[in-house]
């Protein structure tokens, strides 16, 4: 699965390397690579880059969009809202950061989906969205 060809997002806003794994209206598992060549961390706390908290999120949410697309439903027919992160450590150039979103309950059209982002299996980030 190519994330690239699926989101609606084009570089440099895809901020999903590789899907490593995932079962169809299951769980997604995807992962980003920081780099220091990344535009967006150069200038964000020159003294000691660390990668933006919105874009962890936008990966989380992308990550999100990745299950949903790959779990059969149309860009068209959900709409990501109700969107609640927190924040447990910094990201930094050289980390890789895994995505692992899993549905907390799912109904016709609407659910609940919990990313959450690792690091070395040690939580970084929690988000919470909501499907329409």
């Amino acid at each position: 699965m190519i994330a690239e060809e699926m989101l609606a997002n084009r570089k440099p806003w895809i901020l999903v390397d590789k899907v490593i794994e995932w079962k169809e209206g299951d769980f997604l598992v995807a992962q980003k690579n920081i780099t220091s060549s990344d535009f967006f961390v150069q200038g964000h706390f020159p003294q000691r880059s660390i990668y933006p908290g919105m874009l962890l999120v936008e990966g989380a949410k992308q990550s999100a969009e990745l299950l949903l697309i790959a779990s059969g439903y149309e860009r068209q027919e959900f709409q990501l809202t109700e969107l609640k992160a927190k924040f447990f450590r910094p990201i930094l150039p050289g980390d890789a950061v895994r995505f692992q979103v899993n549905w907390v309950n799912q109904e016709k059209q609407k659910g609940n989906l919990v990313t959450v982002g690792l690091l070395d299996n040690i939580v970084v980030l929690r988000c919470n969205l909501k499907i329409l």
